[in-house]
């Protein structure tokens, strides 16, 4: 919810930033746990 919020504010870099930023902390989730917000 988060990152939707934050895209509509400031567009489409902004959720591959969060991506990005999210990246190392997501690597070990299985996928059924991973936020559908940073699914490509």
């Amino acid at each position: 919810m988060l990152v939707s919020q934050h895209e509509c504010l400031f567009g489409r870099a902004s959720r591959e930033v969060c991506r990005e930023a999210a990246a190392s902390l997501i690597a070990d989730l299985a996928p059924e746990e991973m936020p559908v917000s940073l699914m490509w």
